[in-house]
């Protein structure tokens, strides 16, 4: 999960070279101005962005961003102008297409020197970089060929994958492989037009052989090719989606296609070469603009969406992380923004936006179109994505930059749309000896009891205490440059479980047991698990361990503290081969221990977007838990798919029940609970499903408070407290029909607070100034189902202000009508307070005729103390207005 913390930052596309060579005055070189870039394309290792304009090449380096080189290409008057750029997914090559009808293949190369050098020529200059302290690096670009193809034919654009490059022209599709060979053609005379042309090409990954084609008018295709014998390309083009879109992106990770049309965001996964839509959500407020750009970042967990001048941040299933606006819209030049080309690289927490500005308006001077980069800071959460920072701990959320940690505290009073912090409650900046040697920081993770925070960067790691304010590292920079963390850290009790490469050991992946009260030290007899496969990933539940290696087994883990010691007991090792059909698929696995008699283990498996409970038999018990061996997992096996949309789970301990675990999980819009009991027994379905409801975002975390079953939310908003009473209705009310809603809620009904969370709601929708207000009727249709609807409206009505009185009332049936109920279903108390606003509604008379029926049931019911209040009200309004009450007094 990400947090814009700081304004965005506008890069430096080209460099002005009087003030970096100092040259004399005769001597200046006029760099090309850089602001006619229109595509760019980051390097398959994503250090470096190569980009175009009509007759320049340029090369950035990508982090730290800088320029490196720009080449001006001479031949745009015999060739044409450059088009598109894309790069060898397998080298340091990229190809630059000219709409003439030529390709031009492109090398990096890479120079050391030890003395600063600027080279600069009629055509290519290069500038400053930032490389190791002991070297530069001085890269530029050598042309080592150009392909020409067929006079006539005019470049559109082009992509690749690890096998050809797939080159978009005006009649036809090129085939190339990269020999230079044309493999294949499609003819697609027929489609194009001079109006209606090839406008994005996007590679379905490097196993698929696959691309999608969308022209201007919307339309999609799939061009799908295979590997002959001979050596040729068979190649065929289908149609794609039904409907229209303008934009598509792919992630080979995650196997899921993003794609829009207007403001309607598509995410897909391919079933027999067809979109099949699994989720679609709408991007609000982007004021009648079509959606420019959507791009998938952070390695397919994150959805980035460009309109205008505005950026977005959704989740991998649509859930609203931010949205920020680029550009000072207080420029007395108005301008058209067009964002065409978005770079975010791995976890780092930077996004780079292209965007084309057009000047609107006919005005002096007329500055023409121009590009301009903008670099948006990020805070995250690394390793831990969307489902750490909705079930965080109720003391604030924790985010990291690159060089700082930043706590950050939500503010309760605003309703939740998104799961971005309100204020930053601290920060604190990462040590400068750990950043300078293992900069950037990978993992990161925190330990709420004993406010310690662990980060990782390059190589070693370093711990934060929050009450010292101190950073602790390791003494030796060999033993600290000697670890690399690969599968992730957690904390279990006062040990940091750390999951490394050890490389002073045959670089060998180890779990090392650091205790966090020691000095940081290679201690040859600490604890630690070594393994033979490359760790994955760990995740620790309870104290249960599970550790899921390249080789595709799981090794579970039990923890548990010995006097001043950690020890971890071997349980079983699990072959998951049998049921996870793609290792790089799976974003977690872990597992929630063994049953109470050994009998079984129980796993919850995330593959991609799939949710599935594992439950596994164990062949026979040890004898003790701590045998050697352990037990061995039965090759029958029982598997359950709870969901096939998740975007993340969490699992929580019920308190009620021993071996039994709430499953919550998120599917971008609604959260869902499922019950597993780590000992029940079944043929066929092992985890039986207890609920499975409608959930607003503050129910995601439950925790134990205080010896009781009190659960907590987002930021310690508990479960059934009036704040969260009130975002639940809110929710289910707008959502929802009314009769499911009833039925979800009359588990909160018992609650001392349920009327005051209503009349929380009540008021809120009352002092909302808009003039068809449909979610005030929905409202009190809802709460006059309920017991407290008298109560609730008539509480609120004594607080707001007395020109809210006959809006609330209208959606009623009116006034007098709701006052007569109170009297004759002997709700008095409330009827008593309502009785200046009886006053002020309604004319004298229907006021008389109401009041003198009040006190004689009143008197009926031997009320006399109430008696006695209504009529010291009488004396004391007629005393202010004589017509009233006249025909009593």
């Amino acid at each position: 999960m990400y947090l814009n913390f700081e304004p965005v930052k506008t890069l430096e596309l080209g460099l002005s070279l009087v003030d970096e060579l100092e040259l004399d005055s005769g001597g200046i070189y006029k760099f090309n101005n850089p602001t006619g870039i229109k595509k760019a394309a980051l390097s398959p290792n994503a250090s470096l962005l190569a980009g175009i304009s009509d007759d320049t090449i340029y090369l950035w380096n990508y982090k730290p961003f800088y320029v490196l080189s720009a080449v001006r290409h001479g031949g745009v008057s015999s060739f044409g102008i450059l088009k598109d750029i894309f790069w060898n997914p397998q080298t340091s090559l990229f190809y630059v297409l000219v709409s003439g009808g030529f390709i031009f293949e492109y090398e990096v190369n890479s120079k050391k020197s030890q003395k600063l050098k600027y080279i600069f020529d009629k055509d290519h200059i290069y500038t400053k970089g930032c490389g190791e302290a002991h070297s530069l690096n001085i890269l530029g670009l050598n042309q080592k060929k150009a392909y020409i193809l067929p006079k006539g034919i005019q470049f559109i654009c082009g992509a690749s994958d690890e096998k050809c490059m797939l080159i978009a022209t005006t009649d036809r599709i090129l085939f190339m492989n990269w020999s230079s060979q044309i493999k294949a053609s499609i003819n697609i005379s027929d489609i194009c037009s001079e109006n209606n042309i090839v406008e994005r090409i996007v590679s379905l990954g490097n196993k698929a052989s696959s691309f999608v084609i969308v022209y201007s008018d919307g339309r999609s295709f799939l061009v799908k090719y295979t590997s002959e014998e001979d050596g040729s390309f068979n190649a065929n083009m289908y149609t794609f989606y039904e409907h229209k879109i303008k934009n598509v992106d792919y992630c080979p990770s995650t196997e899921l296609l993003a794609s829009s049309d207007r403001d309607t965001v598509y995410i897909s996964k391919i079933e027999e070469d067809k979109p099949k839509t699994i989720k679609t959500f709408k991007i609000p407020n982007t004021k009648d603009k079509d959606i420019d750009l959507l791009k998938w970042g952070d390695q397919g967990n994150t959805l980035v969406v460009c309109f205008d001048s505005t950026i977005s941040l959704y989740s991998i299933l649509g859930f609203h992380i931010f949205t920020t606006n680029l550009i000072d819209e207080s420029s007395e030049i108005e301008w058209l923004y067009t964002t065409f080309d978005i770079f975010w690289a791995f976890s780092t927490s930077e996004i780079y936006v292209f965007l084309k500005q057009s000047q609107m308006s006919s005005q002096e001077p007329n500055f023409g179109d121009s590009c301009i980069a903008l670099s948006i800071p990020l805070g995250y959460v690394p390793r831990c994505g969307l489902s750490k920072c909705l079930s965080v701990s109720f003391e604030n959320l924790i985010f990291l930059t690159e060089d700082k940690i930043l706590f950050y505290v939500d503010d309760l009073n605003t309703e939740v749309d998104s799961c971005q912090p309100s204020f930053m409650w601290n920060s604190y900046k990462i040590s400068t000896m750990y950043l300078e040697e293992n900069w950037p920081v990978r993992y990161a993770i925190k330990s709420a009891r004993l406010g310690l925070i662990a980060v990782a960067g390059r190589r070693g790691l370093a711990i934060f205490n929050n009450s010292m304010a101190k950073w602790k590292l390791f003494n030796l920079k060999s033993e600290e440059s000697s670890l690399e963390c690969s599968g992730g850290m957690a904390f279990f009790n006062r040990f940091l479980i750390f999951s490394c490469i050890n490389h002073s050991s045959d670089q060998r992946d180890e779990i090392m047991f650091i205790d966090t009260l020691l000095p940081l030290a290679l201690d040859p007899d600490r604890a630690s698990l070594i393994f033979h496969s490359k760790v994955l990933s760990i995740e620790l539940h309870s104290s249960v361990l599970t550790v899921f290696l390249e080789s595709g087994n799981a090794e579970i883990f039990i923890l548990k503290m010995d006097n001043n010691s950690l020890k971890a007991t071997y349980v079983c090792s699990i072959d998951t081969s049998s049921f996870i059909h793609d290792a790089s698929m799976v974003r977690k696995i872990l597992c929630l221990g063994p049953s109470s008699n050994y009998e079984k283990v129980t796993l919850l498996l995330l593959e991609s977007l799939s949710l599935s409970i594992i439950s596994l038999p164990l062949q026979h018990k040890p004898q003790t838990i701590d045998s050697d061996e352990g037990p061995q997992p039965d090759p029958n096996y029982y598997v359950r798919k709870i969901s096939d949309r998740t975007e993340c789970f969490s699992v929580h301990k019920d308190f009620d029940k021993d071996y039994c675990y709430n499953v919550w999980w998120f599917d971008g819009t609604t959260y869902y609970r499922e019950d597993c009991d780590l000992n029940s027994v079944a043929e066929e379905i092992i985890a039986m499903t207890f609920c499975s409801e409608r959930m607003s975002i503050m129910g995601l975390d439950q925790r134990r408070l205080k010896g009781n079953n009190t659960t907590m939310g987002l930021s310690g908003i508990k479960m059934g407290s009036v704040s969260y009473l009130h975002f639940y209705f809110r929710s289910c009310i707008l959502e929802n029909p009314i009769g499911d809603v009833i039925k979800s809620l009359e588990r909160f009904s018992g609650l001392l607070h349920f009327s005051i969370s209503l009349e929380y709601l009540l008021h809120k929708s009352l002092e909302k100034k808009s003039k068809n207000n449909e979610f005030l009727g929905k409202l009190l249709f809802f709460l006059s189902h309920f017991e407290c609807f008298h109560l609730v409206v008539g509480h609120c009505a004594r607080k707001v202000e007395s020109k809210q009185w006959e809006k609330l009332f209208d959606k009623i049936g009116g006034f007098k009508g709701f006052f007569t109920e109170c009297i004759e279903l002997n709700k008095f108390e409330i009827a008593k307070q309502l009785l200046i606003v009886l006053c002020t509604l309604e004319n004298n008379r229907d006021a008389e005729l109401l009041v003198l029926r009040f006190l004689d049931k009143a008197r009926k019911n031997g009320n006399m103390e109430l008696c006695n209040d209504i009529v010291k009200f009488i004396c004391t309004v007629s005393e202010s207005d004589k017509n009233l009450f006249s025909m009593i007094i």
